[in-house]
């Protein structure tokens, strides 16, 4: 039970030191780094177990919650804040609304919309409990928050891409602030790509209330039956284009004459059958892939989400794994100090 604890800025990438700083439970930290404050995966680490910079005295750090002086320091317990909405307004239900099942319970509730539901109302807290956030990687990147919440989001509830996340953190790491990035598809995304790109055109076939998504984002929605594809050519050309509303294979060829050869084209859920000849157009014009599989946001199942390029450029990253900085938070090893 210290009350303060000294440490040197690179004690915090030493394990013991890391796992002792996770069973204090109170006091301050001071970490000794020139009088400078730390940053990176070690600052996130901090923030993540609940630490904050003293606001006059950037290297010391304060718990959020203090204990009071009088009776023992119970061990700080994380409540499950998730909020359960209900599935069936939901990702899963999206893909099953229209879809008949015999195999519905007694409910209506086809079988994989209940398996989402079960795991969804599922005591995170508790394993928090144990094992904080930031090393969950289940809660850190949002994939929790996903199925709670119904629509992609990162561990935080900031909007995020459909895509893999592996498929996610490689965009992010090679996007330009100067770039103008096109999507076809969900404008919900805009502000995820609004905070890290000059420009973004959405265009969507969803009807809904106009929202404000910034003044570098431009939503165009398009009636169903009108000419999707087409509306690539205003404002154009782009840096960045995401495949992942209606007509793919119009969209795809109308991408090639207004993206960048230095740019990206990026196809949601890219192991669908529909998708083949959009990436196989590009393929036959010298395009490299990439395809990411793994975990959706929001869904017990795979998907893939493929990026396709032509700059050699994407396949030599400026940095090594260890120095990659994510949205979704730094890696078990980074935290630790690995």
């Amino acid at each position: 039970k210290w009350d303060l604890v000294v440490a040197g800025f690179d004690d915090l990438s030493n394990l013991d030191v890391m796992n002792r700083i996770i069973r204090l439970e109170h006091g301050r930290i001071a970490v000794v780094n020139d009088g400078q404050p730390i940053s990176g995966a070690r600052l996130a680490f901090l923030a993540q177990l609940g630490w904050v910079a003293d606001r006059d005295v950037p290297w010391l750090y304060t718990r959020r919650t203090e204990p009071t002086a009088s009776g023992p320091v119970a061990p700080e317990v994380v409540p499950n804040t998730l909020q359960v909405r209900p599935i069936e307004t939901g990702l899963v239900d999206a893909e099953t609304r229209n879809t008949p099942d015999d195999s519905a319970d007694a409910d209506g509730v086809p079988p994989v919309v209940r398996a989402h539901q079960i795991v969804a109302e599922f005591d995170w807290g508790s394993v928090n409990a144990h094992l904080p956030a930031s090393m969950n990687g289940l809660v850190a990147t949002g994939w929790v928050g996903s199925l709670v919440q119904g629509t992609p989001v990162d561990g935080a509830g900031r909007p995020i891409p459909s895509f893999t996340h592996s498929a996610t953190e490689f965009v992010e790491t090679h996007l330009r602030s100067a770039w103008r990035v096109h999507v076809w598809g969900d404008p919900s995304v805009a502000p995820w790509w609004a905070g890290r790109v000059n420009a973004v055109r959405v265009v969507t076939e969803t009807q809904g209330p106009e929202l404000t998504y910034g003044p570098n984002v431009t939503i165009a929605r398009i009636p169903v039956g009108r000419d999707y594809s087409g509306s690539v050519g205003i404002d154009g050309p782009f840096d960045v284009a995401v495949l992942g509303g209606e007509d793919l294979d119009g969209c795809a060829k109308a991408t090639l004459g207004h993206v960048r050869d230095t740019g990206l084209v990026i196809v949601e859920n890219s192991d669908r059958q529909a998708c083949a000849v959009a990436i196989e157009i590009f393929a036959a014009l010298g395009w490299r892939r990439i395809d990411f599989w793994g975990l959706l946001p929001g869904y017990l199942f795979r998907g893939c989400t493929t990026v396709l390029f032509k700059d050699e450029r994407y396949l030599n990253p400026s940095t090594t794994p260890d120095a990659h900085e994510s949205s979704f938070g730094p890696s078990f090893a980074q935290l630790t100090g690995q």
